[in-house]
């Protein structure tokens, strides 16, 4: 692999990683509160981890959306 094609990798690598790492970091806390909850007896509060959970899949598929629309704009030409 060239160079360049090893920096395109890396300047890709960081679209969107915030977001990649906050919608992570969201579904593995909703998944924590659901194993939490159930063993602690409070069914009522498993809605707070399935809310976390899906807004983490959420997060998480707006920043790969995001880093194809990037990919797409922003095309590797050179050789590999």
């Amino acid at each position: 692999m060239t160079p360049e094609y090893l920096a395109y990798r890396d300047q890709m690598r960081m679209v969107a990683w915030p977001l990649r790492v906050g919608g992570l970091l969201a579904i593995m806390t909703g998944c924590g509160f659901l194993v939490g909850f159930r063993y602690a007896q409070l069914a009522w509060l498993m809605v707070p981890g399935f809310a976390l959970i899906g807004l983490g899949w959420g997060v998480y598929g707006y920043a790969i959306w995001q880093r194809t629309q990037w990919a797409k704009a922003n095309p590797y030409k050179g050789p590999r």
